[in-house]
Formats: structure tokens, sequence, C-alpha cells
């Protein structure tokens, strides 16, 4: 009986932190994307705006900014698509 109720009670102290990663990952995605002006791009940073109750009405203006500030991707050069130098 004690070993269900260390179960159970890891399962329910394990849920709000599970809430604040996600929340955590989702909000630094769309930070770093620039879409919390528009629909949430996929269930999990869905599922983080409803946590947070977030709504975007009336954030036009981010949107448009983040158009304008957004970089190119293929601009980028990183250690994955670094040109290696041949032999």
């Amino acid at each position: 009986m004690m070993a269900v109720a260390v179960i159970v009670l890891a399962a329910v102290l394990s849920v709000p932190v599970g809430a604040a990663v996600l929340v955590s990952v989702a909000s630094r995605r769309e930070d770093r994307e620039w879409t919390l002006a528009g629909p949430a791009p996929g269930p999990a940073r869905m599922a983080a705006r409803r946590i947070v109750a977030f709504h975007s009405e009336g954030m036009d203006w981010l949107s448009a900014a983040g158009a304008r500030r957004k970089p190119a991707r293929s601009s980028r050069v990183s250690a994955r698509n670094k040109p290696q130098a041949e032999p």
C-alpha cells in the first residue's frame, strides 16, 4: 500500500514540473521563431498557451516586426551546416 502511495505522490508532484518544462521550451521556440502573434504552430505550443492562458489578440504589430527582423534560415552558419574543408 505504501508503494502505491509513493507512486501516486510522485506522479502528482511531477505534473507541475512537466508543465513548467513544456511552457519554457515552447516559449523559447515561439520567441525564436516570432510566432507569438499568430496561431500556435503545433500541439505542444498550443498546450503551453492553454496552460498560461495566453491570447494573441491585438498583437499584429509583433508579426510585422518579426517579419522585418527574422533572418533567412539559409544565411545562418552553424556547426551542422558548415562547409567542410577538403583534404
